[in-house]
């Protein structure tokens, strides 16, 4: 059997890429931005047309730190209870249910109470918007009514980032 059109296959994969980019709420680093910019061009010079529309990205900016940027990557928010002090975990990881076992070997009362799709910046917004309520790191001392306030604010920021989706 014949190898396939490898201009269609890259714009097909490039095409799943971007879905998958904005399927998952638009969390663009600048380094993916630029990805998609030169493989637009290079489809684009090859008669493939695809379109990257760089306003409808909340895309962060990796240059203000001084330091090498930490990769930005998309995944999940997460809120964990220990059942031993009551103390809520805000967290983001890729995976929660391992970063939950790899805490339990530390604390076995951990248990998640929920994940959304998110990236990073949700983390380190519900880190400042409950910045009164910290007891140390990524715990924080929070309520029911703080619970349902963390929740209704991840769900509208998940809507306010599909809304900016074309």
């Amino acid at each position: 059997m014949p190898p396939a059109n490898p201009r269609l296959e890259l714009d097909a994969a490039l095409k799943s890429y971007e879905q998958s980019l904005r399927r998952t709420y638009s969390c663009y680093t600048e380094f993916e931005l630029e990805k998609l910019k030169v493989a637009d061009a290079f489809l684009t010079a090859s008669g493939l047309a695809t379109s990257i529309d760089e306003s409808q990205c909340c895309a962060r900016d990796a240059t203000k730190s001084a330091r090498p940027a930490k990769k930005k990557f998309i995944g999940f928010v997460y809120t964990m209870v220990s059942r031993r002090t009551g103390f809520i975990k805000i967290g983001f990881s890729k995976s929660p249910e391992a970063r939950e076992r790899t805490l339990q070997s530390q604390d076995p009362m951990l248990e998640i109470l929920r994940t959304w799709p998110g990236c990073m910046a949700t983390e380190k917004f519900l880190h400042q918007h409950f910045a009164a309520k910290r007891v140390r790191g990524e715990w924080f001392s929070l309520s029911k009514s703080d619970l349902k306030t963390l929740n209704s604010l991840v769900m509208e920021r998940q809507e306010s980032n599909r809304s900016q989706i074309p």
